[in-house]
């Protein structure tokens, strides 16, 4: 309920988003992928996307692969980063 409370109220510190996507990751929350999924919706924390992008690419699952994939067909061609960190997801056996 917490995280859902913080996502429908948005984030109002900076740094905030990093700290949680680190705590969801390393608690192998099954919540990450929901937080990954709101924080590339806003514009507003693209700084974070990266990172984001980076643990969600740490295990290959059926949630990152469908997000990965959906990323991938919407890809605008603008993130090259994010665009590399999702082909290196790929390639993983």
């Amino acid at each position: 309920a917490g995280l859902n409370k913080i996502m429908a109220q948005g984030i109002t510190e900076e740094g905030f988003p990093a700290v949680l996507l680190r705590a969801l990751f390393y608690t192998h929350s099954p919540l990450l992928i929901d937080f990954v999924r709101f924080l590339t919706r806003a514009p507003g924390y693209a700084c974070h996307y990266p990172l984001a992008f980076h643990l969600l690419a740490q295990k290959r699952t059926p949630q990152a692969d469908a997000f990965f994939l959906d990323f991938a067909i919407n890809d605008d061609g603008e993130r090259p980063e994010l665009t590399n960190i999702m082909d290196e997801y790929f390639r993983q056996a």
